[in-house]
């Protein structure tokens, strides 16, 4: 199981990583992450050590993406102790795409995992009520 938007969607953390894409010199990921409000751009890095060890193990494997809503308001332990008890509805979804299936080069499966943050973004903005207090 890998978290690779690395924590919590914040402004700061989002733009941060944002900002970290560009410096690397990958402008056309800090593209696409700017255009995904709801999500952190994804470390493509980890995800592609994960899936190389597999491989070089000759395991076969698949890997589940995962969005969520209804906890857009923790962020912080505060946040969290604010929100108990915990009335909140958290919505799930998810999609499966065996390893054998994603592209061989580590460039394209970087930009395989941007276009599932696309997704999850889109699922997200689907579900997410007009006005943010009600969240």
């Amino acid at each position: 199981m890998l978290f690779p938007e690395g924590g919590n969607v914040t402004a700061s953390r989002r733009a941060r990583r944002i900002d970290s894409l560009r410096e690397s010199g990958l402008d056309d990921l800090a593209d696409r992450a700017a255009a995904m409000p709801h999500v952190m751009a994804p470390h493509a890095g980890g995800f592609a050590t994960a899936l190389e060890a597999l491989e070089s193990r000759g395991r076969a494997g698949a890997v589940l993406v995962v969005a969520h809503t209804g906890l857009e308001r923790l962020v912080t332990v505060r946040d969290i102790w604010r929100e108990l008890p915990m009335d909140k509805t958290i919505v799930l979804g998810g999609w499966v795409t065996p390893i054998a299936d994603l592209p061989p080069d580590p460039e394209q499966r970087a930009g395989w995992l941007f276009d599932q943050w696309g997704l999850v973004d889109a699922w997200i903005q689907q579900r997410t009520p007009a006005d943010p207090t009600t969240r």
